[in-house]
């Protein structure tokens, strides 16, 4: 008997993907989404957090002072946001373990509360993956910059 425990134990324990992570069905309260990006030559930074109620946006740069935006989000931000990021897969994205050296380049990442994909020049992805990644990321920043303009412009 302890011996069929001990191989159930280690067959469930083999079995378990590290990139295995599905997006939530509905927004809970708890779940968060952040994005960072980080230019080694220009020095700029990007860095973005979801949350149930709000996104905190904020750009910094070498030549500029540092800039954030806030507004709140809604039930309809939450399940768009949640929609594309469902139709483009991105929970099935993989990326490489292997990182490759680089001297001047960028890197990105985009963390669903603790799973993070990362990607940037440094990383290794195959192209499909690498598309739906960029996508993702591309559509997330989208979304807070014209949240951001629109709040604006209430004001």
């Amino acid at each position: 008997m302890k011996t069929l425990v001990a191989l159930l134990i280690l067959a469930s324990t083999m079995s378990m993907n590290p990139f295995n992570f599905s997006l939530p069905k509905t927004w809970d309260k708890d779940f968060v989404i952040t994005l960072d990006f980080h230019s080694s030559m220009s020095g700029g930074t990007t860095d973005l957090k979801f949350t149930y109620d709000s996104c905190v946006y904020t750009t910094e740069s070498k030549s500029a002072a540092p800039e954030t935006k806030f507004y709140r989000m809604t039930e309809k931000d939450r399940v768009a946001i949640l929609n594309k990021l469902e139709s483009l897969k991105i929970d099935k994205v993989e990326p490489k373990k292997t990182f490759v050296a680089v001297h001047d380049g960028w890197s990105q990442s985009i963390c669903f509360g603790s799973h993070c994909i990362e990607g940037g020049t440094s990383v290794e992805m195959d192209e499909k993956d690498k598309n739906r990644f960029l996508e993702a990321y591309g559509y997330l920043e989208q979304f807070a910059i014209d949240k951001a303009k629109k709040m604006k412009k209430k004001r």
